[in-house]
């Protein structure tokens, strides 16, 4: 994503910041999901929960509407002592400015206490977080351990979304389940798949990194997507070649959306009969009458398209450690997860029998635990431009 998740993956939302998250190995993670780094724990906080919360937020304006008008709110009835402040940065365009005030802050006042942008995991690889387990947050032990695992001991999930194939149930009776079944059913039916290029949205992204992951060892592909190491890019070999191949047979004989949003308007149009969208724009779509109810959305196995989860940070300078510990727990409990779930139609990333009847019901079919992952952040810048140079034929 440029910093903005419409445009990348979530696994490949970490920055490429030279002399902080380089400068630290990856942490271990010991047998209760903390991190092995050292280092200042949530175990260590202690206060009343009270004063002023000063929340960080980067994205599109319904991250900012979130915690401006949803958890927040909700939050501060529950602990009437604290009052929320939010610095909205907008499609994250501060980031690095704002991860560099972080760490240049030491032990000092940074003016943020709680984060929620895209370059959380970073902090976390630079050890600027506090650490946090299922120990201080409960519900950390039962959020999707690979998800958990992206964060470092530090970072920790706290609602996902992922890639979904919505098709037009008026051009196809029987959509594919496997990625494998797909790539035949796009050779079969010439100009009726669509997919955006990879660095215009997260949509079109997924799909070539479900291609690219047919060819990857398991071991490479694990360990792409927590760290860096250009040598494992061989592995994209094979897969850039069937990229390529299948390119005649994609919507306009190789003409690419720019952006998930052309890629939807293609099959509401009836352009084409199958495209990669994400769930919360699906979901969203169907709600506003956007997207029409002859469309509808399925899941890819073998490799699942991949999608992910947004992360939260309690730096370890936070002025109201208190307070942000007890929001984080908040945000993960099924109250702070339905508040979510309903005004950005992402994903809960606590179990879904764990929250009310009309979640379930508005997640119906999809397995919200089951999120394929992306790439890590500077395998994902290569990989956009490795797709402009060796997949369109124009």
């Amino acid at each position: 994503m440029s910093l903005n998740r419409r445009s990348l993956l979530f696994g490949g939302a970490a920055l490429s910041f030279a002399g902080l998250a380089t400068a630290c190995a990856p942490a271990s993670k010991n047998s209760s999901g903390a991190s092995d780094q050292g280092g200042e724990s949530a175990a260590d906080v202690t206060g009343e929960v009270e004063g002023t919360l000063r929340i960080h937020a980067g994205g599109d304006t319904n991250v900012r509407d979130l915690w401006q008008d949803g958890l927040g709110p909700a939050f501060t009835k529950k602990y009437p002592k604290v009052t929320i402040k939010v610095d909205h940065d907008l499609h994250s365009e501060r980031s690095q400015q704002s991860l560099a005030r972080l760490s240049a802050a030491g032990d000092g006042d940074s003016g943020m206490d709680f984060i929620d942008d895209g370059w959380v995991t970073d902090a976390a690889d630079a050890k600027l977080l506090l650490n946090v387990s299922a120990k201080e947050i409960p519900a950390l032990g039962d959020v999707p351990q690979d998800a958990l695992a992206q964060g470092l001991g530090q970072a920790f999930p706290y609602r996902a979304s992922s890639v979904l194939l919505a098709y037009d149930t008026e051009q196809v009776v029987t959509p594919p389940k496997t990625l494998k079944e797909l790539l035949t059913w796009i050779e079969q039916n010439p100009g009726k798949f669509a997919y955006n290029s990879p660095s215009t949205g997260g949509s079109g992204s997924a799909f070539v990194t479900s291609v690219l992951d047919l060819y990857i060892p398991k071991d490479v592909r694990e360990r792409m997507t927590t760290s860096y190491d250009e040598a494992d890019e061989k592995h994209w070999d094979k897969g850039w070649e069937e990229l390529k191949r299948i390119g005649k047979f994609t919507y306009g004989q190789g003409t690419y959306p720019n952006g998930n949003e052309q890629s939807i308007e293609l099959l509401v149009n009836g352009e084409v009969a199958m495209i990669p969208v994400w769930s919360d724009q699906f979901i969203s779509g169907r709600e506003s009458g956007k997207i029409p109810e002859r469309v509808k959305a399925t899941q890819i196995s073998n490799p699942p398209f991949a999608g992910g989860a947004s992360f939260l940070g309690i730096p370890k300078n936070s002025k109201n450690k208190p307070a942000a510990l007890a929001l984080a727990k908040f945000a993960l409990s099924p109250e702070g997860q339905q508040i979510i779930s309903t005004t950005m139609a992402g994903y809960p990333i606590i179990p879904l029998e764990d929250m009310p009847e009309e979640i379930q019901k508005k997640f119906d079919g999809i397995d919200t635990q089951n999120l394929g992952q992306g790439y890590f952040g500077d395998h994902e810048d290569n990989k956009a431009k490795l797709w402009d140079q060796k997949v369109p034929t124009a």
